[in-house]
């Protein structure tokens, strides 16, 4: 699902040579808005919106997608509830350890999904969510592990991604 976010969103895989420039180039073509709710965010060609975002839960910015025009406080709430229960979804998750090599012969970092940084979060219409978390800040380590999660907030998946 990253990969997917990042090339069919964004245009562009996680490249280290991508040039400021050319990330610069890609951002000012998008149909930017601004919200009270999430600041800074982007109207989708389908129907959706996206931002990245602080959420007061976590601390830091992290990126939301989620159905419609723009922010709703609807979606905040759920979003925040989510956050919430993520330690409890953690704890009862079958995530498999994080694989040796991620494909393309990187080794992983040292990581731990109980203290992993979630790098975004998208909503569904029916009110389902999916999860990516962070494993690399360096972005070499090319798997991440997804949480698809009910919207009753159970997790109904959870694998390591592209």
């Amino acid at each position: 699902m990253k990969f997917a976010w990042d090339y069919f969103v964004c245009g562009r895989h996680r490249i280290p040579s991508v040039s400021a420039q050319s990330d610069a180039d890609w951002r000012a073509k998008l149909d930017w808005h601004d919200d009270p709710l999430v600041g800074r965010y982007v109207r989708t060609k389908i129907g959706t919106w996206w931002a990245d975002a602080r959420l007061e839960s976590l601390g830091y910015e992290l990126r939301l997608l989620a159905p419609g025009s723009e922010p709703t406080a609807d979606q905040m709430a759920r979003f925040e509830t989510l956050i919430e229960r993520i330690p409890e979804m953690v704890a009862v998750t079958d995530l498999e350890p994080i694989p040796k090599d991620d494909g393309w012969g990187h080794k992983p970092p040292p990581f731990d999904i109980r203290t992993a940084r979630i790098s975004s979060i998208g909503m569904e219409e029916d009110g389902a969510f999916y999860l990516i978390f962070d494993v690399d800040a360096d972005g070499v380590y090319m798997l991440s592990p997804v949480f698809t999660v009910s919207s009753d907030y159970t997790v109904t998946s959870a694998e390591w991604s592209v």
